[in-house]
């Protein structure tokens, strides 16, 4: 399917790990609160660039680390977006967040209910987001 310009495939099992040039978290607490991020472009899901050093999960551990203060368990890729260059959203439970002390560009972080990102949300891909969160949904 094509979202926003770009290819969207639900993941079963990655075998891209290669390819994968950005990760994405949808973390959420027991509670089904989403945690997220606010930087430069605004409210956003944490999550950033693969380094050359390190997988995908490990790419996504650190910015969460980074942007959020934030540790992760049972992390799950679940969905690629991206033409030539691919991104991988993972659904992730968050683990413990620590105290936050706002480096790395981010300004704030919170935990809101899935649903009202899109309400927040300034980003150019309203589409995507919105499949992003159903998708992820049917996997709490």
């Amino acid at each position: 399917m094509t979202i926003d310009g770009l290819s969207v495939e639900i993941i079963a099992d990655i075998h891209i790990e290669s390819e994968v040039s950005a990760v994405i978290g949808l973390v959420f607490d027991t509670s089904g609160k989403l945690l997220v991020i606010n930087n430069h472009r605004g409210w956003d899901f944490p999550g950033g660039h693969v380094e050359a050093d390190e997988t995908p999960s490990e790419a996504l551990k650190r910015e969460l680390l980074e942007e959020a203060s934030a540790t992760i368990k049972n992390v799950q890729p679940f969905l690629s977006a991206g033409n030539d260059k691919v991104m991988i959203f993972y659904i992730a439970l968050l683990e413990k967040l620590l105290p936050f002390e706002g480096r790395h560009e981010t300004t704030a972080r919170k935990l809101i209910d899935a649903w009202a990102f899109e309400d927040i949300y300034v980003g150019g891909t309203p589409d995507l987001v919105k499949h992003v969160l159903t998708e992820a949904q049917k996997r709490l």
